[in-house]
Formats: C-alpha cells, sequence, structure tokens
C-alpha cells in the first residue's frame, strides 16, 4: 500500500527507511506539510525524532479540537512502518511518535488511550509495549521486538 502510493517499486523485500516516514505520513495527512516546515531550513539537518514529536503534539491538538479527519489514514501508515520498516525506521515510529503520543506533556491529552480505536494491530502492540514500559517493565520493548521479529535499534 505505502509502495504504491510513493510510487516505490512493488518490491516486496523493498522496506520503508526512516528517512522517508515523514514524506510518508504528509502523504496520509496534508496538514502535517505545513506543521513540519515550520523546522524546515537550508542549514539544518532534519532532526527525525524532533519531526515525530512536532507530530504527536499536532494530533494532540487535532484530537482535542475533533480534527481526525485523517488519524485513520496516518495510523494506517504508521501500522505500514511498522510492518515494513527497517530496524531504523521502526525506531523512529515507536519511540519517537507513540512514546510522545502517551506523553500528555507532549499532546496535552489527559488520557492517551484515546488514540486507541486507530491503532491497527502491530501498532497497538508496540503501543502496549511502550506502555509497559514506562510502567516500570525495562524489558518490554525488547521482548516486543523480540516477539514481533523486529531489532530495535
Amino acid at each position: 500500500m505505502v509502495a504504491a502510493i510513493c510510487g516505490y517499486p512493488q518490491d516486496p523485500m523493498a522496506m520503508i527507511e526512516a528517512e522517508t516516514v515523514r514524506s510518508l505520513l504528509e502523504l496520509a495527512c496534508p496538514e502535517l506539510v505545513a506543521v513540519l516546515a515550520t523546522g524546515d531550513d537550508q542549514y539544518s539537518e532534519r532532526l527525525l525524532y524532533l519531526e515525530l514529536a512536532d507530530i504527536a503534539r499536532w494530533l494532540g491538538k487535532a484530537y482535542a479540537t475533533g480534527a481526525t479527519d485523517c488519524l485513520p489514514a496516518l495510523f494506517a501508515t504508521v501500522e505500514q512502518c511498522i510492518l515494513e520498516g527497517t530496524p531504523d525506521a521502526i525506531s523512529l515510529v515507536v519511540i519517537g511518535l507513540l512514546e510522545d503520543l502517551q506523553n500528555s506533556s507532549v499532546t496535552n491529552l489527559p488520557e492517551f488511550t484515546v488514540l486507541e480505536p486507530y491503532l491497527g494491530r502491530a501498532t497497538h502492540r508496540a503501543w502496549e509495549a511502550v506502555d509497559r514500559f514506562w510502567a516500570g517493565d525495562t524489558n518490554a520493548l525488547r521482548q516486543w521486538a523480540a516477539d514481533s521479529g523486529i531489532e530495535l535499534t
């Protein structure tokens, strides 16, 4: 699905790279183009984790104001990144986005579970691992990755 949208070859061995995650999320949710453009400049290297924090912040505002139209497509793209991503892309999405979405100081949401209906199966398993990690299970992310056949970076 993502491969077709982005013009990637429909090669089952093609993987989503961390550097393409932003573009995929912008395709899924065009409102993000303007949100992320504010951090772009010609002199700085892209800071991928900060971009995902900006997306998490925007998602919190979007949900709080009822602007949820693109959330299904956005989370479908997150699912694709987890299922088809390189280890760096998966780490970026899980740690850079899902973890920030569970942080009320980033999203300003009173309860992060309000986003769970948008999560695909693989995303939900990663989401739960992040939650268990912050509840004190320091092996939760490693165990999720091992159970999922994913190498985290």
